[in-house]
C-alpha cells in the first residue's frame, strides 16, 4: 500500500496561481505479490483543478481545468528464471486510464484514453 498527497500553494509575482500546477494532488496504490514470481497493482491518481491558458482565441484567455481521477492497473509475471543456458522470461502488462476518463492536462489537448501496454524481458546468461 502506498499513498501520497501534495498541497501546493504556487503564485507568481502578480499573485495568480502558476499555470498547470494543481493545489491538491494525490495517489493511492495497492500492490499484491504473486508467489515470488510477479505481482499486480492498482493505482488511483487524483489531480485537482489548475489554471491554464486557452490559446485558441487571441489574446489567450485564462481558464481553470477541472479536477480528474485516473485509475491504472499493472501486472508482471516471471515465466522462467533462466538457469545455465536457459533464458529467463518475464512478461508485463499495464492498462493506463482503465476507466477511460476524459480530461485535459493542457487546455485543448485531450489526454489519451484507455491505453494497453504489453512487454517482456528476456534474460540470457547470469
Amino acid at each position: 500500500l502506498e499513498a501520497s498527497y501534495t498541497y501546493l500553494e504556487s503564485r507568481d509575482t502578480a499573485g495568480q496561481r502558476l499555470q498547470r500546477r494543481p493545489a491538491n494532488a494525490g495517489s493511492l496504490r495497492l500492490g499484491y505479490a504473486l508467489a515470488d514470481r510477479g505481482g499486480v497493482s492498482l493505482a488511483t491518481v487524483f489531480t485537482g483543478d489548475r489554471d491554464d491558458y486557452d490559446y485558441a482565441p487571441y489574446p489567450a484567455v485564462r481558464v481553470t481545468l477541472p479536477p480528474h481521477t485516473r485509475v491504472d492497473l499493472a501486472g508482471v509475471y516471471e515465466l522462467g528464471r533462466g538457469r545455465c543456458a536457459w533464458p529467463g522470461l518475464t512478461l508485463n502488462a499495464r492498462v493506463e486510464n482503465l476507466f477511460d476518463a476524459h480530461y485535459q492536462d493542457v487546455k485543448n489537448f485531450p489526454a489519451r484514453g484507455r491505453t494497453l501496454l504489453f512487454g517482456g524481458t528476456l534474460k540470457v546468461g547470469n
